[in-house]
């Protein structure tokens, strides 16, 4: 039996008198789990001094059972657990007898850094009874924590009567400057919303990569640049190493362009969590000593681990912690990639905070190969800009960093801009949603082509569906309508009865338009 410390030492004792002193195997069974038990109490509460003697017995309990179970299993260990809750209590007593000078002193002085205005006759009589003077520390961490979100992410200014504008005086006002021309406004938060694989992460690099050199974005859009680039990598940054490598590759950089970048191109490789005061102050202070103009924070949901993205408070909270990282700069600018809702589409995922608190947002989505590039909010400016986007290949030769370390010949993508007009690939509307895709499937499998051009009514269509038995008359009539409503069909005259004729709409295919990407690359 592992010797208990003087100070329980005959409170064990009793204990050890009901349990052992026999030789039959349960006896021996039993004093080995007292033992254990001992151990593991003792262990967990000298471990813990800063806890409440209540709290403390808990903790050591639990760590007690957790040794037992690794130990025994499903064992029959005796009457041990019997005893566990008031062995528990009485070695965190001693625990706290043995070491009460020692929490006395450390408690009034937490108390009296926390509250330097504390009374003397409040700060004796909080330190007698500890149990109290702890819990006001808690209350007193949790009044910091809100009062940061409401001062430190929204950081006072101070109310001047003197910046007061009357009337003309607003015509002096400047109009809007951008990182970006059109799409990244100075002093901003912006919003980039994608489904994955819509290239939104290729999108951020090539706009953070172009501002850091001065190039332009997407080889087509003005940039402010060269200014100097955060980006935070939460999601890990061996693929962020590839894409930028793609980016010098794909335009062609040259030694000083390629310098340049690696001045003004900065990678946090690691997330940080934007509800932490802490790391929010860290951040700030990081992007005012380098004189960043535009930090990149890829992506929301692994840069608020745990956060409910449906509530409103949080989200809101995250955002403004975005905008405070910036603040200390007068042009400087944060990025936040996110995920769309479950539907897809140009909403973010999660309480529509996420687009209230946002000055600009970004939108991205996929019709096949190309990427509809959409300008869904711009606070002060126009919002209706749409531009066509497609994925491209890029091929990253064997190289070696200056650390020495090989890497072997891969592949990566950017995202090329293609020429004005493109736009037309995606009809009247925008990109065909997955369950549009799907009704244009069903309808091509149950009518044939020939058939469906020269049109058909609803009872045509179901009749098909009947004599071909490929789909279900609810899943046909779901197809038609989705169909209709996102104008992939439309009626176009009228059979004997009066009935509508239903044709395909003439979508023209990239080919027929003899389209390119701006860089003369014909699109396939």
């Amino acid at each position: 039996m592992t010797p208990a410390p003087p100070v329980v030492e005959d409170y064990f004792g009793e204990i050890g008198d009901g349990l052992v002193g026999g030789t039959s195997p349960e006896d021996a069974l039993a004093n080995e789990a007292e033992g254990i038990v001992s151990a593991a109490l003792w262990e967990t509460a000298e471990a813990n001094p800063e806890l409440t003697p209540k709290r403390r017995a808990k903790v050591a309990e639990r760590a007690a059972r957790k040794a037992l179970d690794k130990r025994f299993g499903d064992s029959d260990y005796g009457d041990v657990l019997a005893y566990l809750p008031a062995w528990s209590r009485d070695v965190a007593e001693a625990v706290t007898k043995a070491a009460e000078p020692a929490i006395v002193d450390d408690l009034a002085a937490r108390l009296q850094a926390a509250f330097p205005n504390m009374t003397p006759a409040d700060l004796a009589r909080f330190v007698a009874d500890p149990e109290n003077g702890e819990k006001l520390l808690v209350e007193k961490a949790r009044a910091d924590r809100d009062a940061f979100r409401k001062s430190a992410a929204n950081p006072g200014v101070g109310f001047n009567a003197s910046a007061a504008l009357y009337g003309a005086d607003l015509e002096d006002i400047a109009d809007a400057a951008y990182l970006i021309d059109g799409y990244f406004p100075e002093a901003s938060v912006i919003g980039l919303v994608g489904e994955t694989g819509s290239l939104k992460s290729a999108l951020a690099i090539d706009a953070g990569c172009s501002l850091a050199i001065g190039a332009r974005f997407l080889k087509e859009i003005q940039t402010a640049g060269p200014r100097r680039v955060v980006f935070v990598a939460a999601e890990g940054s061996r693929g962020l190493r590839m894409r930028r490598r793609a980016f010098i590759v794909d335009r062609g950089l040259d030694a000083a362009e390629i310098a340049l970048l690696d001045q003004n191109f900065i990678v946090y490789p690691s997330p940080i969590n934007l509800l932490s005061a802490d790391d929010v102050a860290g951040l700030r202070r990081f992007v005012d000593s380098v004189e960043a103009d535009l930090v990149i924070l890829d992506t929301l949901s692994a840069l608020t681990q745990g956060m409910d993205e449906n509530a409103a408070g949080p989200v809101a909270d995250a955002l403004r912690a975005a905008r405070l990282i910036v603040s200390g700069r007068e042009s400087a600018s944060a990025l936040i990639v996110h995920h769309p809702g479950k539907g897809g589409g140009v909403d973010g995922r999660g309480s529509g905070a996420w687009k209230a608190n946002l000055d600009a947002v970004l939108a991205t989505q996929k019709d096949g190969d190309l990427v509809a590039l959409t300008l869904e909010k711009m606070k002060d400016g126009s919002s209706d800009s749409r531009r066509i986007i497609r994925k491209r290949i890029v091929e990253i030769p064997a190289s070696v960093s200056r650390r020495g370390v090989a890497h072997e010949a891969t592949t990566s993508v950017v995202a090329s801009l293609m020429a004005r007009g493109t736009e037309a690939l995606f009809g009247t509307g925008k990109p065909p949603t997955a369950t549009e895709r799907r009704a244009e499937e069903i309808f091509s499998h149950v009518i044939p082509a020939h058939t469906a051009a020269e049109g058909v009514t609803r009872a045509e269509i179901l009749e098909a569906r009947r004599t071909s038995n490929d789909e279900s008359y609810a899943t046909v009539t779901n197809a038609i309508n989705s169909l209709i409503k996102s104008a992939r069909i439309a009626a176009d005259g009228k059979n004997a009865n009066g009935c509508d004729r239903y044709k395909r709409v003439y979508i023209p295919s990239a080919t027929d338009l003899g389209l390119a990407d701006i860089d003369g690359r014909a699109i396939p």
